[in-house]
């Protein structure tokens, strides 16, 4: 996994202090999946189910029960290794385990977790009962979440300002 850019917040994952303007190789693992990069902060997989994490833990949005520790170098979230689908969004995340279930954390403020509530999470949060998600999407410039389930359905939640939820 190689990384570079903007840092001010640990979001490359390199333990390092300022920017990398050239690509900067993560540790010496290669059994990387997937990565997602959130607003300042970072999402990955392993080929093993992994969930990974780093940079800025504002309101829990790297899963890991804090919502101030910053995590400068990736980081093992939970000891779960049924994770097939990640993604970062502006201050909240989601991911999708193998057996279809969606779960959500991080900030909550408009909804954007799909929990019923506006209380956020700071760790990994089932939404709903439903082992039919299929793919999850989010956006680093604003706070909602878009989902797919397995009948090609499409499901959206949280911040409607300008009508992203296209309901």
């Amino acid at each position: 996994l190689w990384t570079w850019g903007d840092n001010f917040a640990s979001q490359i994952g390199c333990g390092c202090v300022g920017d990398k303007l050239v690509p900067f190789q993560l540790g010496t693992s290669i059994d990387w999946k997937t990565v997602e990069q959130g607003s300042i902060h970072t999402l990955a997989l392993k080929n093993n189910g992994t969930l990974w994490a780093w940079g800025q833990a504002s309101y829990g949005k790297l899963g890991n029960g804090s919502t101030t520790a910053t995590l400068t170098t990736p980081t093992q979230i939970g000891t779960a290794s049924d994770w097939k689908v990640v993604a970062a969004g502006f201050d909240h995340s989601a991911a999708i385990k193998n057996n279809g279930t969606l779960w959500t954390w991080g900030r909550n403020n408009v909804g954007q977790l799909g929990i019923g509530s506006l209380v956020d999470k700071n760790i990994p949060t089932q939404v709903g009962t439903g082992t039919d998600w299929k793919n999850v999407v989010m956006s680093t410039s604003s706070n909602y979440t878009l989902a797919i389930k397995n009948d090609g359905t499409i499901w959206a939640w949280g911040n409607n300002g300008f009508g992203q939820l296209g309901d």
